[in-house]
């Protein structure tokens, strides 16, 4: 299920209730129900629709409307992150270098970056999805090595149910997942 990738994400990301969240492709908030309660957390993606969801009303969380494509925002660039989770957004993104870098420079030393990508053998493409790429291991070895950071990979054990319109029936398939995490 999805929620197994936030599940997953939040568990090797070691967060504390005192720890700062930066949520890159935050969508609706969905992170939040994963995390501890005290955190400060700010959630970025570009939808204008997102400013009025539920999680971002009835909390203190903060939610800046972004094209992620352009980098970090500028009131961003200003802080520090103990951890930045970047889950199922990177492959979305042509850009994807240039923000990744700009993470880097605004986690803290030892921070944590959370990257979740469909894994290449696996990725079942569906027209609507919009995908630019998908990332192999070696691929994403590569940029933790361009970005100076240690990393880990969690393997491909995140299984996330899509429907399959190739086939136009109602079965589900599951797309593995690559989790990777980054620190310096």
């Amino acid at each position: 299920m999805e929620n197994q990738r936030y599940q997953i994400a939040v568990e090797v990301s070691e967060v504390t209730n005192r720890n700062s969240i930066l949520d890159l492709g935050s969508s609706y908030g969905t992170l939040l129900n994963y995390l501890p309660k005290n955190i400060s957390y700010i959630g970025i993606d570009w939808n204008s629709q997102i400013d009025n969801h539920h999680h971002y009303l009835k909390t203190s969380h903060h939610h800046i409307n972004h094209n992620l494509e352009l980098g970090l925002p500028e009131e961003v660039k200003k802080k520090k992150f103990d951890v930045i989770f970047i889950l199922g957004t990177l492959n979305y993104l042509q850009n994807y270098r240039t923000l990744l870098f700009e993470c880097r420079e605004v986690l803290n030393p030892h921070g944590r970056i959370i990257i979740s990508v469909p894994n290449q053998r696996r990725y079942i493409r569906i027209p609507e999805d919009n995908i630019y790429q998908t990332h192999s291991k070696v691929n994403l070895i590569n940029l933790a090595n361009l970005l100076d950071m240690k990393y880990h990979i969690q393997g491909t054990q995140v299984r996330i149910p899509k429907l399959n319109w190739f086939f136009k029936s109602k079965q589900m398939i599951y797309n593995e997942e690559t989790l990777m995490v980054l620190s310096l």
